[in-house]
């Protein structure tokens, strides 16, 4: 087969790296690949065996997404891949449609909780549209997948996210500290968790807050007004988060939202005791068994985050029994399995497709 590929920005994010997989996989059972970009920074990082192809017209604005269908069109058909895999909305806007005039199946996938995400009423019922030209649709949790039509839902599979394989190894002693990871912007409530870290009383234990955002000044001024400067720290962004965080003892993921969040599955995976809220997309819910694996709390329930950390500061035992199981979501959501899922989805879609 031939396989096409939509990529964007160089430095990965949990569905870039899930789409870089993807293309390794695909290319080391001998299909042909070619990666289509409007990122011009791909020319010196990708790989020589895959056909790169630079396009000129990034779909941008009405107008812009017109000019994009224009430009892609020819494209395609010369080419012509067996399918298209894109992942971020505004690019699958003009791919869809681009997809469909030229009858080359498209496959996304839904990497967000569509309730809230994009914010606009008018991109939400633009998302929906837009997904019935699309031949296939991959979805983190039934729970997203339900808030859609039956008529994608039908086209539809859900596979988890997967353990990337370049994780550190898992550290037996760890240090006295409290990590989280994200944009540093209201939805990820890191100010709720500053101010809630710093109501713990004879502890030695520190925070460390990495991610980048428009936040960053209000986090910081909150950092200070607390007087915690020397217990809280805004570690800011840094390459490979994995490796900053591998000793800590435990991750906090407080998002108001997710769909199905990479940096709660690799901390897991790195035997960090995990405290996650339980968004709508259940999308958490699907990782923790709660008191077993990790720990789930309500979306801003002050309380709960207090107790949990000093659950897990004080029950050195249990911390450790948690710690211990979270370990085996290296087994249940390996590359070895999830990959074959998306292979069998992609081919699936090829054939009917013919």
């Amino acid at each position: 087969m031939k396989i096409a590929f939509f990529v964007d920005k160089i430095s990965f994010g949990g569905g870039e790296r899930i789409l870089q997989t993807l293309v390794s996989e695909f290319a080391k059972l001998g299909n042909s690949i070619v990666l289509y970009t409007y990122n011009k920074e791909w020319l010196s990082v990708v790989d020589l065996s895959y056909d790169l192809v630079i396009l000129s017209c990034p779909p941008l604005g009405f107008v812009g997404k017109l000019m994009s269908i224009k430009e892609l069109l020819p494209v395609l058909k010369k080419d012509c891949p067996d399918c298209i895999i894109v992942f971020p909305l505004n690019i699958l806007e003009s791919v869809a449609f681009a997809g469909f005039i030229s009858k080359i199946p498209v496959i996304t996938s839904e990497r967000v909780d569509p309730r809230y995400m994009p914010s606009s009423y008018i991109h939400k019922l633009l998302k929906k549209f837009v997904y019935l030209f699309c031949s296939g649709i991959v979805f983190q949790t039934d729970t997203v997948r339900s808030l859609f039509s039956s008529s994608i839902q039908r086209k539809s599979i859900v596979i988890p996210n997967m353990i990337m394989d370049d994780l550190p190894e898992v550290y037996t002693t760890r240090e006295k500290e409290v990590v989280a990871i994200g944009r540093l912007s209201p939805e990820k409530n890191f100010d709720l968790l500053i101010e809630v870290f710093s109501q713990l009383k004879n502890t030695d234990y520190v925070l460390s807050i990495y991610g980048d955002g428009p936040s960053k000044k209000y986090l910081s001024n909150l950092i200070v007004c607390l007087n915690m400067e020397e217990r809280i720290f805004l570690k800011g962004k840094v390459p490979r988060v994995v490796d900053h965080i591998k000793s800590a003892d435990i991750f906090v993921l407080l998002s108001k939202h997710e769909g199905m969040p990479n940096a709660l599955i690799e901390a897991m995976a790195m035997g960090l005791a995990c405290i996650a809220t339980d968004v709508p997309s259940r999308g958490c819910r699907a990782i923790i068994q709660h008191g077993k694996n990790g720990l789930l709390i309500p979306v801003q329930d002050k309380e709960s985050l207090f107790n949990a950390l000093m659950y897990y500061i004080t029950n050195k035992v249990d911390k450790e029994s948690i710690q211990k199981e979270a370990l085996n979501i290296r087994k249940t959501n390996n590359k070895d399995i999830i990959i074959p899922q998306w292979i069998n989805y992609i081919k699936s879609i090829v054939i009917n497709s013919k």
